[in-house]
């Protein structure tokens, strides 16, 4: 969640935690909450040093793991909350937003999945290809369609010295998982685009929609 990030400055800079922290608020957390399937836990990273207004909001709606980095929070998260079986794990960045039945569909299709093999088959990889890109600055947003989001849900299948496995140990475009696609008619995921994040992929397009209009898939917008 916080930690240094590209370019050699730190995400417990306030330049960057501040609003950062307010999109968390105002986008992320409403998404998760709103979510039609409560079977999960929710595990959100944060480096010790960030200042605790930042997390204990928190209480009550997800677990909060202090990590100086990803490969210590994979082992706590190893140590303290997997659960004998298989594993369905997602990864999200404190600016991501989720549709209300994100985790229903990514569940739905893993189960269907494991029915027609062995539990004990190779591990997949659910991925919600229909989503969305919302540019806050612009107010617009577009439906968009990605064949390996950063979205993923990686099946871990617990084995005998066989180490977990999960989208923090592994790159959604560059990865050998077999893909196995949700079917769902609306998007399921929205990437937001805000001051320079994401910019230089950007272009306006007169097909462009009122960001407004993305309530219906996304109620956290309702608010924008």
């Amino acid at each position: 969640f916080h930690w240094k990030y590209p370019h050699g400055k730190s995400g417990l800079d306030p330049a960057y935690l501040v609003p950062r922290g307010e999109l968390f608020r105002r986008y992320c957390v409403p998404s998760v909450q709103s979510q039609t399937s409560r079977d999960f836990e929710w595990l959100v990273l944060f480096h010790p040093d960030t200042p605790p207004v930042h997390y204990e909001f928190l209480h009550g709606t997800a677990t909060v793991i202090l990590a100086r980095n990803l490969r210590q929070a994979s082992k706590i998260i190893a140590r303290d909350h997997l659960r004998p079986g298989c594993i369905l794990s997602t990864r999200m960045d404190n600016d991501d937003c989720i549709a209300p039945d994100f985790i229903a569909a990514t569940r739905k299709t893993a189960d269907q999945e494991l029915a027609k093999h062995s539990v004990w088959s190779r591990d997949f990889v659910v991925t919600p290809q229909r989503g969305a890109v919302a540019s806050i600055n612009d107010r617009v947003w577009r439906p968009q369609f990605r064949r390996s989001p950063s979205y993923i849900s990686l099946l871990w299948n617990e084995r005998p010295g066989k180490a977990w496995r999960s989208p923090l140990h592994v790159h959604h475009g560059n990865h050998r998982y077999r893909l196995v696609r949700v079917d769902h008619e609306g998007p399921l995921w929205l990437s937001m685009i805000h001051g320079q994040n994401l910019r230089r992929r950007w272009k306006p397009d007169p097909l462009d929609k009122d960001l407004a209009t993305a309530a219906m898939y996304f109620p956290a917008l309702k608010a924008t």
